[in-house]
Formats: structure tokens, sequence, C-alpha cells
């Protein structure tokens, strides 16, 4: 049974950032120290091991996990959660000026400094890339903290916010967003990130003073697909319909 399995947690970072506390994070509702998952302490309570370590490779027929500094790590079962990167981040424009939204930690340094940037000053504009419900949400919690400092757009390439969910849900987020003077752009693709506006493939430019990427998610790894694992057009795992992957 379960209870004579030997288990282990393998991480990069001691303390994981909880992602569904972004907002109240950024809100200003609680602080980050708040939203940190102390990952060495938790595995101790549970009776589980704790290696910290980069993870480099895994190899399916030997079944093992290589770390960083020719560490392996063998297994019987593996459950992988490795994360993930909005798309089109590697893209040189975006590198160079845009700020993601993932990894939650880098975000949150830059918007430590922001929000202090924003005292005393002129109001900023803050442009937001992407449309589902991750961007929606951080549209608002942008709003929470900055109030009248900063002037926030938000733009997507769809004509619909949710694709796939009830139309009610758009209406009500498009209405929502509205009254807290966020300024949505459907049908809008960005086709280049310049370092005090965006411009968009209708030749739209929005002067800002930030651009934030949070477009739909692809994977943060390209090492499962090199390992033998199927992966789909993003880099996830595909899988089946109970969570096992197909290959």
């Amino acid at each position: 049974g379960i209870r004579d399995a030997r288990i282990t947690l393998l991480s990069d970072v001691t303390h994981a950032f909880y992602a569904s506390m972004l907002s109240g994070v950024v809100g200003g509702r609680c602080g980050a120290s708040e939203a940190l998952i102390d990952l060495p302490k938790l595995c101790a309570s549970a009776g589980v091991d704790f290696v910290q370590g980069a993870i480099k490779g895994l190899s399916l027929s030997e079944r093992y996990v290589s770390l960083a500094g020719d560490i392996r790590v063998p297994f019987r079962l593996l459950s992988l959660d490795l994360g993930s990167r909005p798309s089109f981040s590697n893209e040189p424009t975006v590198k160079a000026f845009a700020v993601m939204n993932k990894p939650v930690e880098l975000f949150l340094l830059w918007w430590d400094e922001f929000v202090r940037s924003c005292k005393d000053s002129d109001q900023k504009t803050l442009v937001i890339v992407g449309g589902d419900s991750e961007a929606v949400e951080l549209a608002f919690a942008l709003r929470e903290r900055l109030a009248d400092a900063a002037m926030i757009h938000l733009i997507h390439p769809g004509d619909r916010l949710f694709e796939g969910e009830p139309v009610r849900k758009d209406l009500l987020a498009l209405k929502a967003l509205k009254q807290q003077g966020i300024v949505v752009h459907l049908h809008e693709y960005v086709s280049e990130v310049r370092e005090s506006s965006v411009l968009c493939g209708s030749d739209f430019e929005i002067p800002c003073d930030k651009v934030i990427w949070a477009t739909r998610a692809g994977s943060s790894v390209d090492w499962p697909s090199r390992a033998g694992l199927t992966t789909d057009q993003n880099g996830f795992l595909c899988l089946t319909e109970t969570l096992q992957s197909v290959s």
C-alpha cells in the first residue's frame, strides 16, 4: 500500500509560490511571504523525502530522473507537475521589453519596484497581453493596487475572453472591466513590443510604460519530449482521461 512507499519530492526551489494567490499579492491583500509553501517543512511533516535540484532529464527505460551535478533519483512511479510559461515569450522584442507573469517570483520582483515608482509620479500606462482568466484576474488586481495611478489596457486576439465557456461569463467580465476603467482590445494581436509602446497587427499602437506578457501558457521545459514522452504543440504532456501519459 501507499503507506509502505518511499515518496520523494524533487524541486528546484525550497519555497514554492502558490500561484492561486498571485492576484491577492498583486492587489495588496496579502504579502508574498504568505503565499510561499515551505517544501522541506511540509515534506518532513508528511514523511516525504525532499531533494532540491534542477531537473535536467529523464530516463524512462532505466527509471531515473537526472538532476544537475550528475545526480540520479530512481523511481518506480513518477508524477510530473512542471509548471508553464507564457507562449511566445522567447520572441526577441518580448524578451527585450516585456515582463512575463511567470515565473511568479521574477514578476513580483518587478512588480514591487514598479509600485514604488508610481508614488508621486504621473499616471503610468500598463498593457496586458492575454485574455484568459489569469490575464483578466491580473488586470483587476493591478487596478486594485494602483487605483488611479495607472491606465490599464488588455489586448486579446480572439473575439471572446473565455473561449469554450458560457457567453455570460464574457459579458459579465467585460462589464466589470469597463467599470474598473480597464480598456479591452479584442481582435487585436501584438506584432511587436517596443521600449515604450506595443504595436498591434492592425498598426494600432499603444504608448505604455510596460507590457505584461500573460498569454496562454506553454510548457516551461523541453526535456519531457526529449525523454520520449508525447507532448502537444505547446509542449505539455499528452494525457489520458485518468491523467496518465499516453506514452
